[in-house]
């Protein structure tokens, strides 16, 4: 039997309520017993030390992550909206970069050899170049957030050359598919189905007919939410959005 401590002094987390979360959420079960920002925890066999440095990797690669991702954001962002957009955009990159495996099998050897371990110590001394990599998806995030917002003024802009709606069609329906194909159909014989990343043929077509609505069935879980920004930056009140 050994006793494992783990805690943080930097952190503004509940360590208990966060293991136990990570612990519920695989189904697993170890003994231990926590007091906001620390845990103490007994392990048995060696499957209970993969099982605690699995668990510990997650709440650093998921949890402390966050925490990270949200102060470099602050740095850089104009708004509290705007960074928590750039973190959103920064953790999805960020886990196509970062090797779970290999960060709980640093955790199970450096446990091997000390009883206890701080978080934002092993992280900035054994784990330095993850900082970097997140810090990297910062940055990316914020000049994707700039082409985003350069690309929705060409739109707006783009909007006046068709701010006027064709009385010849008027009504469109355009459906936004999970796997991220779109389908156009009017009450006519229109109907265009459009391949994943079809969302520039989308909006030259429909500059093109500017009908007198447009109907937007949203089935794609958010997938599009970018595209629909779009179409209104274009359209205005012409667009009506169902989810």
């Amino acid at each position: 039997m050994a006793n494992k401590t783990v805690c943080t002094y930097e952190y503004e987390i509940d360590l208990n309520k966060c293991f136990f979360s990570h612990l519920e959420r695989h189904g697993w079960s170890l003994s231990f017993r926590g007091n906001g920002n620390s845990l103490n925890i007994e392990i048995a066999s060696c499957f209970e030390a993969r099982m605690l440095a699995s668990l510990l990797a997650e709440i650093l690669l998921i949890d402390i992550r966050n925490i990270e991702m949200k102060r470099m954001a602050s740095r850089l962002a104009e708004s509290a909206d705007s960074a928590a957009y750039m973190v959103r955009i920064a953790a999805g990159n960020a886990d196509r970069f970062v090797y779970f495996p290999s960060v709980a099998e640093k955790i199970e050897e450096y446990l091997k050899e000390h009883s206890a371990l701080v978080l934002e110590g092993f992280l900035r001394f054994m784990l330095p170049e993850i900082i970097e990599t997140w810090q990297a998806c910062i940055d990316a995030s914020l000049d994707e957030i700039m082409l985003r917002d350069e690309y929705l003024e060409l739109v707006r802009l783009l909007g006046a050359f068709v701010s006027e709606p064709n009385d010849h069609v008027r009504c469109v329906n355009l459906i936004l598919q999970p796997d991220g194909s779109c389908v156009l159909t009017d009450e006519n014989d229109l109907h265009i189905e459009c391949s994943p990343g079809c969302e520039k043929n989308i909006l030259d077509t429909l500059a093109d007919i500017s009908p007198e609505k447009i109907t937007v069935y949203d089935l794609s879980m958010g997938r599009f939410n970018d595209f629909k920004e779009s179409l209104k930056s274009m359209f205005g009140g012409r667009i009506e959005v169902y989810s």
